[in-house]
């Protein structure tokens, strides 16, 4: 009984892990603090993370950067979600 509970719970375990790493990156382009705007691949992840963090590749650049939201100004992904910098409460969150 114990070893099919555990097996059951590692199944879980695995599963969850697997639909976790299940991210793809898009098209899009990052709006910097300079104005500037800079394309290439952005992942796409939940729209509390995406919230929290964006994580960008230009393109011709081999890994991605993380910015948080007092990093950039505006992300947008090129299927047409986007997100903006904005202060509340005197943090820096992206809506």
């Amino acid at each position: 009984m114990i070893k099919r509970i555990l097996f059951i719970f590692l199944v879980n375990v695995v599963i969850f892990k697997f639909s976790q790493a299940q991210t793809k990156d898009i098209d899009g382009y990052i709006i910097t603090l300079k104005n500037d705007s800079i394309y290439g691949k952005i992942i796409n992840n939940t729209y509390y993370t995406n919230s929290l963090i964006c994580e960008f590749k230009a393109i011709n650049t081999d890994s991605f950067k993380r910015f948080l939201p007092n990093n950039i100004l505006v992300y947008r992904f090129a299927e047409g979600k986007y997100y903006v910098s904005k202060a509340v409460d005197n943090k820096y969150i992206l809506t």
